[in-house]
């Protein structure tokens, strides 16, 4: 049975500042640009409200928890603002956000700005301070990486955790479940080593060296999400999509046909409940419902994942969508920004060169 698809609205933004952040669920969409504009959009009463319009550094991570969204501002703090649906809010007033996280030296902050690299992943916030080579000529050097985690939910310090490890500088983090943390170090003659650091043992459990596994050959590896506590979601290739053990043992080929994947997201049963881990950092079980990919022919395909099947679900650029003209006439992903994808239960949400759409289906 073919689904419905209905856009419901396209956000353009201002040129030259791509989005850099997004989230959604089924009664809010919140996303942010690289120079700090940040706007959410109450769905059902088609109500788009501005949160700021600048800020210090780029907006890096949004994540929605019921009514409340936290907002980290490039590595330099996390701001939380509760939403409050029967509020009279005023379009032209920038509502008060409040501060939960911040660097509290700022020559600290100055001295680590230019080699940090700031992730929030659900309820985590993953500052990584790696010194990255000047030009892409330069030869991989070991040096301390250094990551810091936070749990945003929990205001105690108590479960904060800062780590260290000698890796290049030309390692690239990836995926943090809660308990595990995958990097990826690509060093000289494309050889890669995958590791993951346990932040519950404090120490890096396991590091493959890639090229050694001859069965099952892993080409380049271009996106990376932990869906278990011991398997992996992988895109080699550009538009190869597999299930591997930590142990990078294949565990399923999926059945996906696109071209290059630009962005996916995951839709987990029980979706709600996975916000919560436990003080153990001890991801849930959880088991896959849907795979959301765009790839770079503007295609949004879903993937039913117990069923192993794959469909188109709609092309941004065919007319039929419902996004204006003038807009669809332009190619959306020219500039070569990181673009998002997020799905939830009822709403898709993708960010192009030209703003963000967001489209139900059913």
């Amino acid at each position: 049975m073919k689904r419905e698809i209905k856009l419901i609205k396209f956000f353009e933004i201002r040129y030259a500042d791509p989005l850099t952040s997004l989230d959604l669920n089924d009664t809010y969409l919140c996303f942010g640009s690289m120079l700090g504009l940040c706007q959410y959009y109450i769905i059902n009463s088609d109500k788009l409200v501005q949160l700021s319009e600048k800020q210090e550094e780029y907006v890096c991570g949004i994540t929605i928890r019921n009514n409340e969204l936290y907002i980290c501002i490039g590595d330099w703090k996390i701001n939380k603002y509760t939403i409050n649906p029967e509020e009279n809010i005023n379009n032209k007033s920038i509502p008060n956000m409040e501060e939960i996280d911040n660097y509290k030296n700022e020559l600290i902050h100055q001295d680590n700005c230019k080699n940090c690299l700031t992730m929030l992943n659900n309820n985590y916030l993953i500052r990584n301070i790696i010194s990255f080579p000047k030009s892409p000529d330069d030869e991989p050097i070991k040096k301390d990486v250094i990551f810091y985690i936070k749990n945003i939910f929990k205001e105690s310090e108590e479960n904060d955790f800062m780590g260290k490890y000698k890796l290049s500088n030309y390692c690239v983090p990836f995926d943090f479940d809660g308990k595990n943390y995958i990097i990826i170090d690509f060093l000289e003659k494309q050889k890669r080593i995958f590791y993951i650091y346990d932040t519950i043992l404090k120490d890096m459990k396991q590091n493959i060296e890639i090229e050694s596994i001859k069965e099952n050959s892993i080409g380049h590896i271009s996106h990376l999400k932990i869906i278990k506590n011991d398997m992996v979601f992988i895109v080699q290739n550009y538009n190869i999509c597999e299930i591997r053990k930590f142990d990078l043992t294949l565990v399923k080929k999926l059945n996906i046909n696109a071209e290059e994947i630009l962005a996916f997201d995951m839709l987990f049963e029980n979706q709600d409940n996975l916000m919560e881990y436990s003080n153990e950092r001890i991801v849930n079980e959880r088991e896959i419902k849907y795979i959301v990919l765009l790839d770079i022919e503007s295609n949004v395909i879903l993937y039913d994942y117990n069923e192993d099947k794959s469909e188109i679900l709609f092309n941004l650029e065919k007319t039929e969508l419902g996004i204006d003209n003038d807009i669809v006439d332009q190619k959306f992903f020219v500039f070569e920004y990181p673009y998002y994808i997020k799905i939830s239960e009822h709403y898709i949400a993708i960010t192009t060169d030209y703003g963000c759409a967001l489209v139900q289906y059913q």
